[in-house]
């Protein structure tokens, strides 16, 4: 059961960038973060006619949960005369006799790797696995590649354990420091013990994937620990693969700036406003929203997708209700100072499908203290079949007209003409809310 919190304010402080960022300030008191190191990769373009040494592999290690999976982590080095990609590991789990318990492949965290660069690999068992006495792991094949490296300035890291489930989280800000945008491939972090050695490795999500020149961007990283270690781990390493791209060219989107932050019935954290598109095509869209404290290190960071491709002109609500540390440490809770909210550019663009508004019959909803359910159908009100539905259902307060709670659910088809088909929708309102004064829409997109 989480701590009872106050439910935070929004102060508007910054306007959208190019990038598609705004800031917002909540209230609430500081946290110092946890400190930390971070891995340099050096900048490299190196081309060459055939390749000449190899990729190697180091600092093996593994441990297995609870229920007997197993985790296994290590790093390859590109020890060639150029860069390469595919970089494939075969992993092995072997018995004190020798015999192969378990045995499977794995990529690199970072897709390609300029001569002298190092990345993580990782690894999970799909089985159960008893009387492991050793791990390997061999670069099976790799190819060649050109890369025209970037780099990319990390700053304000924060690291966060969650005790219940023994994970730890890291998240940070990456910031294109050149005068070229940057397409961001990946991004790999590792978390070592006391004596510097390798414990675990994960890649980072949320992540954004194309950053203008001067401008930041979130990420965050979660990381399986070995039981009764996490605690321990506050010891990071970064690997970077970024890149340096042509500019993008990018449809005429908004974020309405008036966002409304809430703790929901369950005292979930949730960010809710509006996306709007004021471009000629219909687009898609990848939201990014990143938590600070007051000294702009990063606290939590969440990432959706818009459900439906936005007609020219619409405009459709969104819920960023996908927080870790946020939900889940009452420390990060209490260390939020403000928000920003990014475009991710390199997934909104000109949509290759085009949604058709529909109608919905028989809505009914029951809300339980907790939860509200919405039920009725679909109705395909089109003159041509549709392969599925989307049904978003948005909480409007009356007086302000802001929406303060919103979800969706897709309904899979096919749906013919005239036909119908149930849906169900369920939202997690604000905690303590008046139903009397709520205004609901039901709004039903076929594709």
């Amino acid at each position: 059961m989480k701590t009872s919190r106050q439910q935070l304010a929004i102060l508007l402080i910054a306007s959208i960038l190019v990038l598609g960022s705004l800031a917002c300030k909540l209230t609430s008191p500081p946290s110092a973060p946890l400190t930390g190191r971070t891995a340099s990769l050096p900048d490299s373009a190196v081309l060459a006619q055939a390749i000449t040494g190899q990729i190697t592999v180091g600092q093996v290690t593994g441990f297995a949960n609870e229920y007997n999976y197993w985790y296994v982590h290590g790093l390859v080095r590109n020890d060639t005369n150029q860069a390469v990609t595919n970089i494939r590991i075969e992993v092995r789990l072997t018995d004190a006799s020798g015999s192969v318990l378990y045995s499977e492949a794995t990529y690199s965290s970072i897709a390609a790797l300029a001569p002298g660069e190092v990345s993580p690999f990782s690894f999970y068992s799909a089985e159960r696995l008893s009387g492991v006495a050793s791990l390997d792991a061999t670069v099976t094949s790799f190819n060649a590649t050109r890369l025209e490296r970037a780099t990319l300035d990390i700053s304000g890291v924060t690291v966060w354990y969650d005790e219940a489930y023994n994970d730890i989280y890291l998240a940070g800000n990456l910031t294109n420091p050149t005068d070229r945008p940057v397409t961001v491939k990946g991004l790999a972090g590792t978390l070592a013990d006391a004596s510097g050695a390798l414990v675990t490795a994960d890649t980072a999500y949320p992540l954004v994937g194309y950053l203008h020149p001067g401008l930041s961007a979130p990420f965050a990283i979660r990381f399986e620990a070995p039981p009764g270690q996490g605690a321990s781990l506050t010891d990071y390493q970064f690997y970077l693969d970024a890149r340096f791209t042509d500019p993008a060219s990018y449809p005429n989107v908004t974020v309405i700036p008036q966002h409304f932050d809430t703790l929901d019935t369950l005292q979930d954290f949730h960010l809710v406003s509006s996306f709007t598109n004021n471009s000629p095509d219909t687009v898609t869209g990848r939201l990014i929203a990143g938590l600070y404290d007051e000294a702009g290190n990063c606290i939590d960071v969440a990432a959706l997708y818009l459900p439906i491709a936005i007609p020219p002109g619409g405009t459709i609500p969104y819920d960023f209700d996908s927080w870790n540390t946020l939900n889940t440490i009452p420390e990060a809770y209490e260390a939020a100072s403000y928000y920003e909210i990014f475009i991710d550019w390199s997934a909104t663009r000109e949509a290759y499908t085009y949604p058709v508004q529909i109608a919905t019959r028989a809505d009914a909803n029951t809300f339980d203290g907790y939860r509200v359910t919405y039920t009725g159908e679909v109705v395909n009100s089109s003159a041509q079949e549709l392969e599925s539905a989307t049904v978003i259902i948005s909480m409007l307060d009356i007086t302000s007209r802001q929406v303060i709670a919103t979800d969706f659910s897709y309904v899979t088809g096919p749906i013919p003409i005239a036909g119908a088909l149930p849906y169900a929708v369920y939202l997690y309102p604000p905690r303590d809310f008046d139903p009397a004064s709520v205004e609901v829409t039901i709004s039903a997109y076929g594709q």
